[in-house]
């Protein structure tokens, strides 16, 4: 995450869920748990007795190396229980070290039917802050509390059933008056009720209430003048995650647009619609959110187009069939003076341009249908058992998750993303110290130095592009643990009604975002952001690295493990937040975090031909077969190359001025790179990982592992790798 934009807090399409709650399952499911627990340690020692056997009998096993060997025997006799456990000692550091890290955890590991994927720290971690926070907020007599019991009402919930529709259905009759001239051009009926006027006043509605219709919004820092902020529209309003199953015509596309047609019918029958109307509205609604998904940029072209400058009044040459100036200026409410004084940022005009065109051909009842199924499929998200079932099965056709998330996780994460400052605060005070912050702010500051001096050698950057580089990472500030100052949710009130308490606290976002540009801009400020949030990240426009206390924890992080495996662990994570600041798209941010051209041109050019080695060695690894994009994730592996380099010479300096060592032990070094290793260990579903090499700008996890390691010197130095070996090869790519 590298901006605060304002969340929605409704997901229909949510990620499965990344920790397994084992106390309170039924008795059956711990049963089998059990099983697996047993099966697991049986497995793990016996893979540790046929290594203890190999150093009775030191005979070189075939395809074996003498150095894989020596790896196996510093790992089984000096490293922690916990990282050895997640092993396989058996395969070759220097042939696949992924394998190597985390082999045993691949071999054991099962993907439960409500997840997507489990890895073993972030998923970890995230269970564990979970279950902790759970019994907080269960008997929490505040705003928390009486949001997450009214989740769990499903008694209330169930009773209301399409409910909570009505009043967007009401609305939507000014479109449908012109449904029996289904087939004439929408632009025909301006004089009409089911004119533009109208579609401009269901806008406000749908997004007042988080229900995203041709668009996305924000309020955030304007890259162009950072010290105030923008709004930020964005493409959005298409139900599939990837825009390219709209229209590529492949098998697996066609298949994924098949389901959603089956999901669509049924939304429509559970918003009270006929089988037959349902049917017309489903085929009407995937048309046109097929025309929509032509008009998207790709997740490439997303990551790095630069978001152009408008003003408000502008809008309405771009898109003045949306009456975008008006629709922006009934939301903010008492905040339109402000409003109309702001810049509005846009990454993708020609999205708008071309609803723009697109509007005029579409036949009304089309647009209508379109607007009720956006609105009864991400409500139903917080509806009834029926809505829910729907739902769960258009998240089988994307990711192939079996199962709906168990229902006190789903109202937990309700509450943690309405109210995350509420929750956040209860987390700092029970489970973080200033012990912890100590240490990841000395961290951060050895990263930094190191980084200071690799700037100051790189022998492809000008003096005075330097001089400013040093400046940038010197100003850039580290806000560690917890935001400055906490949200103030006084004034707040709940009804006890799910669904209007998600509307009324989704309106008091939408009111604190636009009064952000009555002010000037903190830069320290956390967002949305939740300070039990397993995760850490770097804003370009604000030059700062946010460190939630959620994810300094273990395995991540503690006060007593050895500096090789913290710094090999959050290290790594921390120098790869830092390094973004220099990557393809950090790198254009000046100090001030302005974009701006502030390198000479031929310091751009020589940064772009290493980035290009980048791109090109990414590009040439795969995940079952199919390739990685290599432009895609060319910001996120610069960063994990940069991150390991940085975090190892680190580790390298503290063992030295603390431990007086002249250089790192090799069990130290090893220690390092497995810990940065198992930050990946990862199990996921065929479907996710698919997902993830179109729409993910990083690499899948296993080249998150092998790609910087073997970009690495000291990584081969450590487990001493034959040159010309996958992790020891002989060409390298190096930005920073």
């Amino acid at each position: 995450m590298r901006n605060n934009a304002l969340e929605g807090l409704r997901v229909p399409l949510s990620d499965g869920r990344s920790g397994r709650q084992r106390k309170r399952m039924k008795r059956i499911a711990i049963t089998v748990g059990v099983v697996v627990l047993i099966s697991a340690a049986i497995f793990f020692v016996k893979k540790l007795k046929s290594f203890q056997q190999q150093y009775d009998n030191p005979a070189t096993e075939a395809g074996e190396s003498r150095e894989s060997q020596e790896a196996a025997k510093i790992a089984a006799r000096h490293f922690p229980h916990e990282v050895l456990k997640a092993m396989d000692l058996s395969a070759d550091p220097c042939q696949d070290f992924y394998s190597y890290a985390c082999g045993t955890f691949q071999e054991i590991t099962q993907v439960e039917a409500d997840q997507n994927e489990w890895a073993r720290a972030w998923s970890g971690v995230s269970a564990r802050n979970n279950e902790l926070l759970r019994e907080v907020v269960e008997t929490d007599q505040g705003l928390a509390g009486d949001f997450y019991r009214s989740c769990m009402n499903m008694t209330r919930i169930n009773e209301l059933g399409s409910t909570p529709i009505e009043p967007y259905k009401k609305a939507l009759d000014s479109l449908r008056s012109c449904k029996e001239h289904s087939h004439v051009p929408f632009a025909r009926f301006h004089p009409t009720p089911c004119g533009l006027a109208a579609l401009q006043e269901l806008l406000v509605q749908w997004h007042m209430s988080d229900i995203k219709v041709f668009f996305d919004w924000s309020v955030e820092v304007n890259p162009h003048d950072p010290s105030k902020y923008a709004v930020n529209l964005m493409q959005d309003g298409i139900t599939l995650p990837d825009p390219k199953w709209y229209y590529s015509g492949s098998t697996e596309a066609n298949s994924k647009l098949k389901g959603l047609e089956e999901v669509m019918k049924k939304v429509f029958m559970l918003a009270g619609e006929t089988k037959q109307e349902a049917e017309e509205d489903a085929k009407a609604t995937l048309s046109f959110e097929t025309e929509l998904a032509k008009l998207f940029k790709d997740a490439t072209q997303e990551r790095t187009s630069t978001q152009g400058e408008y003003s408000l009044q502008s809008l309405d040459a771009l898109c003045p069939s949306l009456a975008l100036p008006k629709v922006l200026s009934a939301m903010a409410g008492p905040y339109k003076t402000e409003l109309s004084n702001a810049k509005v940022l846009i990454r993708n005009p020609d999205y708008f341009r071309g609803i723009q065109e697109l509007l005029p051909k579409t036949p009304a009842s089309h647009i209508r249908a379109y607007m009720l199924f956006r609105v009864a499929f991400i409500l139903g998200a917080d509806l009834s058992e029926e809505f829910l079932a729907v739902g769960q099965e258009l998240q089988q056709v994307v990711v192939g998750q079996q199962t709906r998330v168990p229902r006190w996780y789903k109202c937990y994460k309700s509450v943690n993303n309405a109210l995350p400052d509420y929750v956040g605060k209860i987390f700092v005070q029970r489970y973080f110290s200033m012990d912890i912050l100590s240490q990841a702010q000395d961290m951060l500051s050895r990263i930094r130095d190191v980084f200071q001096e690799e700037i100051l050698q790189v022998p492809w950057m000008e003096d005075k592009t330097k001089s400013l580089a040093t400046y940038k990472l010197a100003d850039m500030f580290f806000s560690i643990g917890f935001p400055p100052t906490w949200s103030d949710y006084r004034g707040l009130s709940l009804s006890g009604d799910f669904v209007q308490d998600g509307d009324r606290l989704y309106k008091w976002y939408i009111r604190h975002a636009f009064a952000r540009l009555s002010r000037p801009v903190q830069r320290n400020r956390w967002g949305t952001t939740s300070p039990a949030m397993v995760d850490a990240f770097y804003s370009y426009d604000k030059n700062g690295i946010f460190v939630p206390a959620g994810i300094l924890q273990k395995p991540f992080f503690s006060t007593t493990y050895r500096a090789a495996r913290n710094f090999g662990a959050i290290g790594t994570i921390l120098g790869h937040e830092m390094t973004h600041g220099f990557d393809d798209q950090g790198r254009k941010f000046n100090p001030e975090g302005r974009m701006k051209q502030w390198w000479s041109d031929a310091d751009k050019d020589a940064f772009e031909q290493r980035a290009s080695c980048v791109v090109e060695l990414y590009n040439s690894m795969k995940l079952d077969g199919k390739r990685v994009n290599g432009e895609l994730t060319l910001g996120e592996n610069i960063a994990d190359i940069g991150g390991v380099k940085l975090a190892y010479r680190a580790m390298e300096r503290e063992l030295r001025e603390k431990e007086g060592q002249a250089a790192p032990s090799r069990t130290d070094r090893q220690l390092f790179f497995v810990s940065q290793g198992q930050n990946w260990c990862t199990k996921a579903r065929k479907q996710a990982e698919e997902l993830q090499l179109l729409t993910d700008p990083h690499a899948p996890d296993r080249w998150r592992v092998n790609g910087p390691l073997s970009q690495t010197p000291e990584f081969a130095e450590a487990f001493q790798c034959s040159p010309g070996s996958p992790m020891n090869p002989r060409r390298r790519c190096e930005v920073w």
